[in-house]
C-alpha cells in the first residue's frame, strides 16, 4: 500500500478537489492510479482517498459527492484502523471460525453506516443507489486493496441488499460505536477465542464410537417400494367401489364381476396387477364374497369390514372370504413390511400384521387401533408431504372414544346413531386445516385452457388426507362440521366443495378422533 501511495499522482485543483475541500475543513489527500478500479479509502494515519485514473468521466457531480461523503465517513469512524484490527486478529486466531463471521459482519455494519451518513447529508437517494451498481459493475478490487482499504462497494454479494434499503428509505442513522465499547468487544473476543484454544488443546481427545447407519440392500429397498405400491393399488380399488356404489343405488358391486363393473372408473388397469411380479400382469385381489351386492345401509361397521384384500388366487373377478389371503414378506425382515394389505368397504386401505386378521363379515370388528404416538407420526407425514397448510393440536385427555348424551339403554340405536353421524363424540385425535396456496405461479395471463389450478384444495385433496386419517385409525372425521359416514361425498362444484351435498369453501378444517 505504501509503494501504490508513492506511486499515485495527487489530484489538487479541479471539480474533484474544490468539492472535496467543501465537504470536510479538513480534506484528506486525493490521490489517483492506474491500478485503481474503484474508489477507496487507504491508509491510518494520514489517510487518502483514491480515485480510478478516469474519474472525472465516470462520476458526474452527485456521483462524486456521495462517493467523498461515504469515504469520509469511513475516515471519520476509523473504520481502516478497525478493519486491521480485525484482519490482525483473525490471522492470529484463524482456528476461531466465529472471528471470520464476526469480521464480515463488522464490515457490513459499516457500510450500512455510512450510507445513512450520506442520505443524512441530502444525497438523492436514487442518485446514490445509481452509484452503487454503477461501482459493483466495475471489475473487483485487488486482495490487498480490498483487506487494507474502506471503499465505497466492497463486496458485490451486499450491494442489493443496501441499494434496497437506500431506495426503500430503510437505513437507520447507527450511532457512534464508542471506543470503550469496541475495545471491550475486542477484549472478550480474543479472551473466548484464546480459552476455547486452551480447551480444545488440552481436553483429552473421546471418540465415541458410532453406530453403523442402516443402509437398505437394493433388494429390500425394491421390496418396500413394491410393498407402497401394493397399499397404492388398494386404496385406488377402494375409491373406484366407492364411486360405483354412488351411482348404482349405494350398492356394492357383484363378486363374481367386480372388476368389470369398476374397471370404467380407473383408467389403469395396473391397479389390479401384483406390485410384486412386474410385466406378468398376474392379479393380486380379491373381493370380500359377503359385500357381494349388498346396500351400505347392511354394513354395520364399513370402517372395519373388508371389501378387497390381498390373495393368492391370481384370477380376474376373484372372491372368496378371506382363505385365499396372501402374506407379503421382504428378503429381510429389516424393515418390518410382513403383512397384509386390505381396503374397507368406506374406501380406506390399511396394513396389517400377519396376526392381525381384519373382519369379512357386514357386522365389522373392532380394528387395531394405533397408539397416540403412531398416529401423530402418522399426521406429521401428512404436513411434510401435503402442498396445503397444516395445524396438529395435541391429543384430548380421553384415551378412547366415547358417545356424548346417550343415555339410552337400547345399544344398537346408540351404535346406530354413531354409524349416521348423528351422535357427538370425543377422543384423542388430530386436527387438519387445508387452505389454498399462496404462493405464486408463472401464469401472468391466467392458467392455460384445460389446466386445473395447482394451488388450490380439489376434492382429490381432501380424500387423501381423509384415507391417511383413516389407515391410521381414525373412527369419526368431520370437515367443516360436516361428519363423514358411509354414504358421504365430497365432490367439486365450481368454485366450492359438496360435502354431504352441503357447499363448502376453505380453510377445510379435518376433526379426526
Amino acid at each position: 500500500m505504501i509503494r501504490l501511495r508513492r506511486a499515485a499522482r495527487p489530484v489538487t485543483d479541479g471539480p474533484a478537489a474544490a468539492l472535496l475541500a467543501a465537504l470536510t475543513p479538513h480534506p484528506p489527500l486525493l490521490l489517483t492510479h492506474p491500478s485503481v478500479r474503484s474508489p477507496f479509502l487507504a491508509g491510518t494515519r494520514r489517510p487518502a482517498i483514491f480515485l480510478p485514473p478516469a474519474f472525472a468521466a465516470d462520476f458526474g457531480p452527485d456521483a462524486l459527492r456521495a462517493v467523498f461523503l461515504h469515504e469520509l465517513a469511513h475516515r471519520d469512524r476509523r473504520d481502516n484502523l478497525w478493519t486491521l484490527a480485525a484482519r490482525l486478529l483473525t490471522a492470529l486466531l484463524w482456528f476461531q471460525p466465529l472471528l471470520w463471521l464476526l469480521g464480515r459482519k463488522l464490515e457490513q455494519i459499516s457500510e450500512d453506516a455510512c450510507d445513512a451518513a450520506v442520505l443524512a447529508a441530502d444525497c438523492p437517494p436514487r442518485a446514490y443507489a445509481a452509484c452503487l451498481l454503477s461501482l459493483a459493475e466495475r471489475p473487483p478490487l485487488a486482495r490487498l486493496q480490498r483487506t487494507l482499504t474502506a471503499g465505497v462497494a466492497p463486496f458485490r454479494s451486499s450491494v442489493g441488499r443496501r441499494i434496497s434499503r437506500i431506495l426503500t428509505l430503510g437505513v437507520p442513522i447507527m450511532p457512534a460505536v464508542t471506543l470503550r465499547l469496541r475495545l471491550t468487544i475486542a477484549a472478550l473476543t480474543v479472551a473466548t477465542s484464546i480459552g476455547g484454544a486452551f480447551l480444545v488443546s488440552s481436553a483429552p481427545a473421546q471418540i465415541q464410537p458410532q453406530p453403523a447407519p442402516f443402509v437398505p440392500t437394493p433388494q429390500e429397498l425394491r421390496h418396500q417400494a413394491e410393498w407402497k405400491q401394493d397399499l397404492q393399488n388398494l386404496k385406488s380399488i377402494g375409491s373406484a367401489i366407492i364411486q360405483y356404489t354412488q351411482d348404482h343405488n349405494e350398492r356394492m358391486p357383484d363378486a363374481a364381476h367386480w372388476m368389470d363393473q369398476i374397471a370404467s372408473y380407473r383408467r389403469d388397469p395396473s391397479v389390479f396387477y401384483d406390485p410384486f411380479q412386474p410385466g406378468q400382469k398376474r392379479y393380486a385381489y380379491a373381493f370380500n364374497r359377503n359385500c357381494s351386492g349388498k346396500s351400505l345401509w347392511k354394513f354395520a361397521a364399513p370402517a372395519s369390514t373388508v371389501a378387497i384384500f390381498d390373495s393368492t388366487l391370481g384370477t380376474r373377478n376373484a372372491s372368496d372370504t378371506g382363505q385365499s389371503l396372501r402374506i407379503t414378506s421382504p428378503a429381510s425382515s429389516r424393515l418390518h413390511v410382513v403383512g397384509s394389505s386390505y381396503s374397507f368397504v368406506d374406501g380406506h386401505a390399511k396394513w396389517f400384521r400377519p396376526d392381525v386378521h381384519p373382519s369379512f363379515a357386514l357386522d365389522g370388528g373392532q380394528p387395531t387401533a394405533l397408539s397416540e404416538s403412531q398416529m401423530r407420526v402418522k399426521a406429521a407425514y401428512l404436513v411434510t408431504h401435503y402442498k396445503g397448510n397444516m395445524r396438529i393440536y395435541g391429543p384430548s385427555k380421553n384415551r378412547t372414544p366415547v358417545l356424548l348424551g346417550t343415555s339410552e339403554p337400547n345399544q344398537q340405536l346408540n351404535q346406530a346413531q354413531f354409524l349416521a353421524g348423528l351422535t357427538p363424540v370425543q377422543g384423542p385425535g388430530v386436527v387438519v386445516t387445508l387452505r389454498d396456496s399462496k404462493k405464486p405461479f408463472p401464469y401472468p395471463k391466467g392458467f392455460p385452457a384445460g389446466m386445473i389450478p395447482p394451488n388450490i384444495i380439489h376434492d382429490s385433496d381432501i380424500n387423501q388426507v381423509v384415507n391417511e386419517l383413516r389407515a391410521a385409525g381414525a373412527e369419526a372425521i368431520a370437515i367443516n362440521n360436516q361428519r363423514l359416514v358411509a354414504t358421504s361425498a365430497v365432490r367439486s362444484a365450481g368454485p366450492a366443495l359438496l360435502i354431504n351435498n352441503t357447499p363448502q369453501s376453505p380453510p377445510f378444517i379435518i376433526k379426526a378422533i
